[in-house]
């Protein structure tokens, strides 16, 4: 529990914070929060990692807010003062098997991931090391989404990364500290979302976004896997957040395939995978064109990047898909959608959503997609000085779902690509998650080896089974290097741990 303590003075949110914070509070699982997972391979010291992470929550307003609700039942937020050291719950498994290691590493993420942060009794952040030999643990995060976004995270632990250091060699903090500098970006950011919202600027792109998702359609949850009205049928259950998740990993030569095409077609690996996933929504839905939603940073401005907030959105994109078409062709019209959005991304998301259900209510209910491709770069803090810890994101587990699926991979820095497919039991099962990934994976293979065949083909071959040289099988060691490997959930920390030595 975090002390309120006497120094609290109050403090403003943005509009994002507020609603979220609205949000977590209206809904029956206020579970609203991002737990990453870290691999470090050195020895650290629990109190000097302590000191570290109350220098970072010290330069970053956001990690010592307060929010309680207010008499009018409206969000009233203040600033805790920076403890001395950061609570830091140390958990020893040296000695035990791997596969006991495993096992609790696992389920300890599953757990602590799944316990709502409190932010009128708790520091937004929770932290957890699990030693697992002397220069071998794991880290757990547990960031409160209504303060902070999942950029955040990569700034958190590469401030980590600094402060630890200089506290290894007994400096104290540098003269240069850049903490007023951080508050000051911050307030302006505050300052500034507050005016824009007085001014209707929020609102100067709404007719475009009306103009551009009129009449699309979400995918219901009967279409969501090949295995089509095999899952649970929509309602009451639909309106639950509590998601599954299975992850996976990509064999080499398809990354590597997927990165090469995208470098031909000078595009990115993100654009390719939208626009498969695009080509597979409309094969399972038979509508040509179904709305994606994909993360939007919302650092509009340089000083942004290096602060912990709130800042994210998501850009609602509807890709035609012409099934006459070649897979490039089709990436260049993903890539013309995704560019006109984010000219267009001024609006937040929720004001479109909500003058879509006001221009047609039947389709305001409709599960959305959602996927996102973070660079590797973007994820971890590689050693930049000797002496340096590296973390290495291993996984992140967001419990609360608010899309019906969504589909998150990390792009490689010479690894395998890995990811984490995430759905509502509504939305899909279990098995229609495997089969939808499988599926999806099939397409991209195809693609990239026969660029020239149209989208129909494409999916045709994949529905075979013929998207990769010997098929594709699932599960843990499979045999061949084209297999897409779907990695179980109780062996997903262990197999990544293991992969990066």
């Amino acid at each position: 529990m975090a002390d309120e303590g006497h120094d609290a003075i109050p403090t403003e949110l943005t509009r994002g914070q507020a609603r979220r914070w609205r949000a977590a509070c209206a809904s029956d699982n206020p579970v609203d929060q991002m737990s990453p997972t870290y691999l470090v391979t050195d020895e650290i010291d629990p109190l000097l990692l302590g000191r570290a992470l109350a220098r970072v929550v010290r330069q970053h307003a956001p990690l010592r807010t307060r929010i309680v609700a207010g008499p009018d039942g409206e969000p009233v937020a203040t600033l805790r003062a920076a403890p001395d050291s950061y609570p830091v719950k140390v958990v020893d498994l040296t000695g035990q098997p791997t596969e006991r290691q495993a096992d609790a590493s696992t389920r300890f993420g599953a757990t602590d991931s799944a316990v709502p942060v409190d932010l009128a009794t708790d520091w937004p952040m929770r932290v957890t090391l699990v030693t697992l030999e002397p220069r071998r643990h794991l880290l757990f995060l547990t960031i409160s989404h209504v303060v902070a976004d999942g950029w955040s995270c990569g700034v958190v632990i590469r401030g980590i990364q600094s402060h630890f250091r200089a506290l290894s060699r007994g400096e104290a903090t540098d003269p240069g500290d850049p903490q007023k500098a951080l508050e000051a970006a911050w307030a302006a950011f505050v300052a500034e979302s507050a005016e824009r919202e007085r001014s209707g600027w929020y609102t100067r792109d709404l007719g475009w976004w009306r103009r551009r998702l009129g009449g699309a359609f979400g995918v219901p949850a009967s279409d969501a896997g090949p295995g089509k009205g095999s899952g649970e049928s929509p309602g009451e259950g639909a309106r639950s957040t509590v998601a599954l998740s299975l992850p996976f990993g990509l064999p080499d030569p398809l990354g590597k395939g997927m990165r090469q095409l995208a470098s031909s077609l000078r595009s990115t690996t993100f654009t390719i995978t939208l626009a498969a996933l695009a080509a597979v929504l409309a094969d399972l839905t038979g509508t040509p064109e179904t709305v994606v939603s994909v993360p939007y940073a919302g650092r509009e401005e340089e000083e942004h990047e290096p602060l912990v907030g709130l800042f994210s959105d998501r850009l609602l994109l509807r890709v035609p898909v012409d099934r006459t078409a070649t897979f490039p062709e089709l990436v260049e019209q993903a890539q013309d959608v995704l560019l006109d959005a984010v000219d267009h991304a001024s609006t937040p998301s929720y004001l479109v959503e909500e003058a879509l259900a006001q221009d047609d209510p039947e389709a305001a209910h409709a599960p959305s997609v959602c996927m996102q491709i973070y660079p590797r770069s973007m994820c971890d803090a590689e050693p930049t000085e000797p002496g340096d810890l590296a973390f290495r994101l291993l996984g992140f587990r967001t419990p609360a779902l608010h899309d019906g699926l969504a589909l998150h991979m990390v792009e490689p820095d010479g690894g395998p690509t890995t990811g984490r497919l995430t759905h509502l039991p509504s939305f899909m099962n279990p098995a229609q998650a495997a089969e939808f990934l499988v599926f999806l994976f099939r397409v991209l293979s195809t693609a990239v080896r026969d660029q020239g065949c149209s989208v129909a083909e494409i999916l045709r071959a994949a529905r075979r089974g013929t998207g990769a040289e010997g098929g594709i099988e699932v599960g843990m060691g499979a045999g061949t290097s084209d297999d897409v490997v779907l990695w179980e959930q109780d062996d997903w920390v262990a197999a990544s741990a293991r992969s990066h030595p």
